[in-house]
């Protein structure tokens, strides 16, 4: 689920059994000027990053709308069956698209990740991407640079010329990388080699193109670590390093072990330390990019902000929470509780470190700002709850006091996206918005906690009904020899 704006309010793009459709405010009707697709088998939809442009795949079609007028048209329509995956590029000249990689007996293999042009529709480039990982190009900000990673390098295009590789960075068993934002003038890339036969893993820092390896800007190594999450600041110098490996050899958690690590481009690394052993359920960044927040430990979870050199800078306590999202003016920090919590949230004062207000959004899965920063909206999606589904929408009415403003009840309510701007709704009045881009959702965010946490707990049970069946057992047999 995500939020933007239209027409100085939220809009909402739903999906689910009954296609997709655009809901607007100030009642969240279907929008007038946008026409539904009513195929039942719509699977992925992608904002472009402007919010001036929508593509979705119904399975059978990619569709490309873009608004003019208070309207959306439906521009290009692309012959493209069964593609799971979207991706505008940063200006929304190109859109990414992937279908699952097959081959068929007797005929050649064909190419599955697809770049189009939405200006014509007509497809720029095909590549092989086998796997759904690493699937989507990243690009620099004005396009100038893409990469992708294929095998053992990764690969770099300039200009939008697919048909030469620029340059490369080739290292055994890298399978991992990420790009940081910012335009090809100032462009880093980190890479990460998983460890094996006791050698530790590592991640290296460059700065683009000087990619030997005696350019290197920074190391971090590390053990116990299968796969490396990468959570950039919007200015590009400090990547932090959310490691996770699939088991906890110390036995104190069920879901493995996570860690978290930091490198910056003057080349300093470390661990960030956290005052509380347990997992980590969030990590974000501040959209000015100098402060990141985290929440960590076994229940109740504490929360800590920090600086970009890794310092704590404030200490919220701890409570039953597990997410914590900045505002997109990094004026405000949201701190709650969703998914298998109940869903309490403190709204705190950045600069000031105290709370402005407290609430409760019970039931909610997800939650995220308003590109104002003074709203949130909360979603209750099935298949995760049957009934309380639908969308809430909050503000922040003044310090100390929230007050719910909409519900919203959706017979679909499966995937809500939202429309993002790079224009705020009042540029006077919240100089420092930032747009909010939309992203996969991390295999640790809230949702996914949630599963595992409810897969933990369905264990335990079916553990306790076997005792209990086995001790029925022995005092029958028991029962008998006496």
């Amino acid at each position: 689920m995500s939020l933007g704006s239209v027409s100085g309010g939220p809009s909402l793009v739903v999906r689910g059994s009954g296609g997709l459709c655009l809901q607007a405010p100030p009642d969240f009707a279907i929008h007038q000027g946008f026409v539904p697709d009513l195929a039942k088998s719509v699977k992925v939809m992608a904002w472009s990053r402007d919010g001036k442009g929508l593509a979705w795949s119904n399975m059978g079609t990619v569709q490309i709308a873009r608004e003019k007028d208070g309207k959306f048209v439906v521009e290009h329509t692309i012959s493209q069956t069964k593609v799971y995956c979207l991706a505008w590029s940063p200006d929304s000249t190109l859109l990414a698209t992937w279908e699952q990689y097959t081959t068929t007996a007797g005929q050649q293999p064909q190419p599955n990740l697809h770049l189009w042009n939405t200006n014509t529709g007509a497809l720029v480039k095909s590549f092989f991407q086998k796997k759904m990982k690493n699937w989507c190009p990243m690009w620099s900000l004005d396009e100038k640079i893409c990469s992708r990673m294929v095998n053992n390098e990764v690969q770099f295009y300039e200009d939008s010329n697919f048909d030469a590789i620029a340059h490369k960075i080739h290292l055994a068993k890298v399978s991992d990388f990420s790009m940081a934002p910012g335009n090809s003038k100032h462009t880093h890339v980190v890479t990460y080699v998983p460890g094996s036969k006791g050698a530790p893993s590592f991640t290296r820092l460059y700065q683009y193109p000087s990619f030997d390896d005696k350019q290197v800007l920074a190391n971090k190594s590390f053990f116990q670590a299968d796969s490396v999450d990468f959570k950039w600041n919007s200015l590009g110098n400090t990547v932090l390093l959310l490691t996770q490996s699939e088991v906890d050899k110390t036995g104190g958690s069920y879901y493995g072990k996570q860690q978290l690590h930091y490198m910056s481009t003057k080349g300093d690394t470390g661990m960030v330390g956290l005052a509380k052993e347990g997992p980590i359920y969030s990590v974000e960044w501040s959209p000015n990019g100098t402060l990141f927040a985290t929440v960590y430990g076994f229940m109740p979870a504490k929360a800590t902000m920090f600086n970009t050199k890794a310092e704590a800078v404030f200490d919220f306590g701890t409570g039953p929470r597990n997410i914590a999202l900045f505002n997109p003016q990094s004026s405000l920090l949201m701190i709650g509780g969703f998914g298998n919590l109940r869903g309490h949230i403190q709204m705190w004062d950045v600069a000031g470190k105290s709370i402005v207000s407290e609430f409760d959004a019970p039931d909610s899965t997800d939650v995220k700002w308003c590109p104002d920063g003074q709203r949130i909206l909360t979603t209750t999606c099935a298949p995760r709850l049957g009934s309380g589904m639908g969308t809430r929408c909050g503000t922040t009415l003044a310090p100390c006091s929230m007050r719910k403003i909409s519900r919203l009840e959706t017979s679909c309510g499966r995937v809500i996206g939202r429309r993002s701007s790079r224009v705020p709704m009042n540029s006077s009045r919240y100089p420092r918005l930032r747009s909010v881009e939309s992203r996969q959702a991390s295999p640790w965010s809230p949702s996914r906690r949630t599963d595992l946490l409810g897969l933990g707990e369905q264990r335990v049970l079916s553990s306790c009904t076997m005792m209990m069946k086995m001790l029925r057992i022995l005092n029958k047999i028991m029962h008998l020899k006496t």
